[in-house]
C-alpha cells in the first residue's frame, strides 16, 4: 500500500503524465490474455452437467453464449470450475486490473487524482461518513508498477492459500485483512492529524494472504511447495524494502500481516476438520 500527500495533488500530477502510456501497455497485455481464455473451454469436457433447471432463461443464455463463443457444443459447468480453480483469486486479480484499466477501456476520465479522490483512503472523507473508502482503497493503485507487483504476489500466493483453506475462508481473509489494514491506517492518520494523505493499494490484503500462508506453513504443512522459512524470508525482505521508501504505508503492511496470521491459522484448523473430498472447500 502506498500513499501521497496532496499539495494539492502535486505528486498525482506526475503520475498522470505517464498514465496514458502505462495504461496502453497494460490494456494490450489485458487483451492478449483474453485470447488465451478460449483454451479454458477445452477443460469443460472434464465435468458433468450442472443445474437441473435447464429451462432457466438465464441458464439458457449462458449456455448458448458458451457454445457459440468457445464451448464447442459443451455445457457450461460452473461446479467444475468451482471445484478445480482458485475462483476468488482470479476474480480479485481481474477486479483490481479492471478498476485500474477500466476508465481507459470504457473511455472514461482516468486522471489519477480523480480516481484516488473517488475511493482512496482519506482521513477527512472517512470522518465525514464515507466508510466505504476502507474497502475501495484496497482495490485502487497509483501506477501500473504498483498494480502489477501486487497482482503478481496475489496470483502466486492466493492460488496456494485458496486451495488449502477453501474459497470462502480465503475471500474472508483477504477482505478482512484489507479493510483491517485500512482501518488501522485511518486511526494512525487521526492520531497524527494527517489530513492531506491519500492511501491506496491492495498490499494490506496481500500481506494478509502471505500471513495466512505463513500460518499454514507453521502449522506443519508445506504450503503448496512453499516452506515456513521461505515465507518468513519473503515477508522480512518485503517489509525491509518498504521501510526504505517514504511512500509506502508500512503500518498497513504490518496490520494486514497480523490479520492474515490469525485468520489463516483459524481457517486452516477449520479446513482440516472438513472432509478432504474437495480441496477448494
Amino acid at each position: 500500500m502506498k500513499f501521497l500527500k496532496k499539495k494539492p495533488f502535486a505528486a498525482a500530477a506526475k503520475h498522470a503524465e505517464t498514465a496514458a502510456a502505462e495504461h496502453a501497455a497494460a490494456c494490450a497485455a489485458f487483451l492478449l490474455a483474453a485470447e488465451a481464455s478460449a483454451g479454458f473451454a477445452e477443460l469443460a469436457s472434464a465435468g458433468g452437467g450442472f443445474l437441473d433447471n435447464r429451462g432457466s432463461g438465464c441458464y439458457d443464455i449462458l449456455k448458448s453464449f458458451w457454445r457459440t463463443f468457445g464451448g464447442k457444443g459443451q455445457d457450461l459447468n460452473i461446479r467444475y470450475y468451482w471445484k478445480n480453480y482458485p475462483v476468488f483469486t482470479i476474480i480479485l486479480v481481474a477486479l483490481n486490473g479492471l478498476l485500474f484499466l477500466g476508465p481507459d477501456l470504457l473511455g472514461l476520465p482516468s486522471d489519477l487524482s480523480s480516481v484516488l479522490e473517488a475511493g482512496g483512503l482519506m482521513l477527512r472523507d472517512v470522518e465525514n461518513g464515507e466508510i466505504y473508502r476502507l474497502l475501495t482503497a484496497a482495490f485502487l493503485h497509483f501506477d501500473i508498477q504498483h498494480l502489477m507487483s501486487n497482482m503478481l504476489v496475489l496470483a502466486v500466493m492466493g492460488y496456494r492459500l485458496e486451495r488449502i483453506i477453501g474459497h470462502i475462508p480465503f475471500l474472508i481473509l483477504y477482505l478482512v485483512s484489507g479493510i483491517g489494514a485500512n482501518l488501522i491506517s485511518f486511526f494512525s492518520y487521526y492520531v497524527n492529524e494527517e489530513y492531506f494523505v491519500i492511501s491506496a493499494g491492495a498490499s494490506g490484503a496481500i500481506f494478509g494472504v502471505c500471513g495466512g500462508m505463513f500460518s499454514v506453513a507453521l502449522a506443519g504443512r508445506e504450503a503448496e511447495g512453499i516452506t515456513a522459512q521461505q515465507m518468513l524470508l519473503w515477508i522480512v525482505l518485503t517489509l525491509l524494502s518498504g521501510y526504505m521508501s517514504a511512500e509506502v504505508n508500512n503500518l498497513a503492511h504490518l496490520s494486514g500481516l497480523l490479520f492474515g496470521l490469525v485468520l489463516g491459522m483459524a481457517s486452516y484448523l477449520l479446513a482440516r476438520r472438513r472432509r478432504p473430498r474437495n480441496p477448494w472447500g
